[in-house]
């Protein structure tokens, strides 16, 4: 099964004084399953494709389609549900809420779209990535790099056929970047997930099943 298909896609921003070509004729497939890494410059596109994957953002051209479902099908609802029940985020600035603790950030998620809470999966998931002991926390009291693993934490805990990923390691170390990208290999081929990854590091980026890498817009493989 094609899990995301990309076709003739352009994106372009315009704010009347500056117009940007930020996507040019983007075509990509990706099989359900695989482990794509996405690399590229700052400011090459590498973010805003994968914000329109995730139903984020609309192309300005072309279509994308996730599990055969094109995103311009739906309306704004159906997709925040479609979005919540099929694909998990990790964004480069954590969106935790603060609020809530750690482990209520985790399964939030799972909560909001009415699902029961897999405790032993959350448990396991928490420990191998070494915040077992902060899940009474608030975001406030984490650092940075903390954050970042109850990010990852969130987006695995649900089980998603899709997981995106905007630089999951940039706030880690070497050893805790090579853990969490252990269990997202794990829990893609235990679940049969697809992961998106975006990354500077070329050494994480060889990790994945095959490097996309992006210049001024346009797809290169």
């Amino acid at each position: 099964m094609n899990s995301v298909r990309v076709v003739d896609v352009f994106k372009k921003y315009d704010n009347g004084m500056l117009k940007v070509n930020a996507l040019r004729d983007i075509n990509l497939t990706i099989q359900s399953s695989e482990f794509v890494s996405i690399v590229g410059t700052s400011g090459s596109g590498k973010s805003t494709l994968l914000n329109l994957i995730g139903g984020l953002d609309y192309p300005s051209s072309g279509d994308v389609f996730v599990d055969d479902v094109n995103f311009k099908d739906m309306n704004e609802e159906e997709l925040t549900i479609f979005r919540r029940r099929n694909i998990g985020f990790i964004f480069q600035d954590f969106n935790l809420l603060p609020l809530l603790n750690v482990y209520e950030n985790i399964v939030l998620p799972i909560q909001l779209d009415g699902k029961k809470i897999d405790y032993e999966f959350v448990d396991q998931i928490t420990r191998q990535i070494g915040i077992q002991d902060k899940l009474e926390f608030y975001p406030n009291q984490l650092s940075g790099g903390q954050q970042q693993r109850v990010a990852i934490a969130r987006a695995i805990a649900t089980k998603p056929a899709i997981i995106l990923a905007d630089e999951p390691t940039g706030n880690l170390d070497s050893k805790t970047s090579q853990d969490v990208l252990g269990l997202l290999k794990m829990t893609g081929k235990k679940y049969k997930q697809t992961i998106m990854m975006i990354t500077h590091d070329e050494t994480i980026a060889q990790m994945a099943d095959r490097v996309l890498r992006i210049e001024d817009g346009s797809l290169r493989e």
